[in-house]
């Protein structure tokens, strides 16, 4: 995985994923889009099942959230998925799906403005950093008590 944005969610979700103690898990990479997404899930559970599955972008999931119906696997019953970008094909898939918003609009009118304020010369610098923000919706679980104890501890 090329990609700057790509390698940043990777190290993030690869933190996150040390930090709760998760050292077992599958990566597999595509390009972005619905059908590798659906491809990817198929090469995963060639090898294991997943109880969650996390992907690059929303159209991945949205594959991989068809791979695992075609599979007889109920989500987020049997496994819950998450996407990342927060587009409009969130609410267009059954069950709608959970999401990272990173805010790509509000990021590239502050660009746009910080570039515009840099070339008129009224600032000398542009640093703003924007959080992500978990959008939750129908393809997961909260955890359970026990689950997040396990994961807090």
């Amino acid at each position: 995985e090329t990609h700057v944005d790509a390698m940043e969610r990777e190290r993030g979700l690869l933190d996150s994923l040390a930090s709760a103690g998760i050292i077992e898990f599958v990566k597999r990479y595509g390009d972005f889009t619905i059908s590798s997404g659906f491809s990817a899930m198929k090469s995963v559970l060639r090898e294991c099942r997943p109880e969650a599955v996390f992907c690059g972008n929303d159209y991945m999931a949205a594959g991989a959230l068809k791979c695992l119906h075609e599979s007889g696997l109920r989500v987020p019953e049997e496994v819950a998925i998450v996407g990342y970008d927060n587009n409009d094909l969130c609410v267009g898939v059954v069950p709608s799906l959970t999401t990272v918003n990173a805010h790509h609009e509000r990021v590239g009118k502050l660009l746009a403005k910080g570039l515009l304020a840099l070339i008129d010369g009224k600032v000398k610098s542009v640093g703003k950093t924007i959080d992500p923000v978990l959008v939750e919706r129908k393809s997961h679980l909260r955890c359970s008590p026990t689950s997040a104890e396990r994961f807090n501890s």
